[in-house]
């Protein structure tokens, strides 16, 4: 399930708010959700500053029978002149497993975009920075997106 809402208080400054959540189950002991069927997060549409579909990706090698997702952006878009514009954007969320509350935590990125408005929808460039990132693990401290239409 997905939701966005879009608040214009003056003509130059627009608030995007989005919020998205899943849940899936399998309804067999023995049969795992398909790793194609899993939820994950990352990347231009869900937490930028991630790679594509990152988050989730370390159980594909195990079975599943439960997992649910919480994802939520807010942006703050600037509109500069004519059709250019800049934002601020913050986005946050996780994918959980079989045992919700067991070492899961929140992900979290920050970040700048440039906007173009397009007659196809607007054209974005976008640098998420991971907050507490896994420097262990080799995490970058962010990654560059692009996309067109997209929020």
């Amino acid at each position: 399930m997905t939701t966005s809402w879009y608040f214009t208080p003056w003509s130059w400054i627009t608030l995007a708010l989005s919020g998205r959540g899943g849940y899936a189950h399998s309804f067999s002991s023995t049969h795992p959700i398909p790793v194609d069927q899993r939820f994950y997060l990352g990347g231009r549409t869900s937490i930028r500053g991630f790679k594509e579909d990152d988050i989730g990706s370390d159980t594909k090698n195990r079975q599943i029978f439960e997992t649910f997702l919480v994802n939520y952006k807010a942006e703050c878009q600037f509109h500069v002149f004519s059709d250019f514009g800049v934002a601020l954007f913050f986005d946050g969320g996780n994918v959980f497993f079989d045992n919700p509350v067991s070492n899961s935590r929140f992900r979290h990125s920050v970040g700048p975009g440039l906007r173009y408005a397009t007659p196809i929808g607007p054209m974005n460039l976008d640098f998420g920075f991971i907050l507490a990132r896994n420097k262990g693990a080799g995490e970058p401290a962010g990654r560059l997106h692009f996309s067109i239409g997209l929020f």
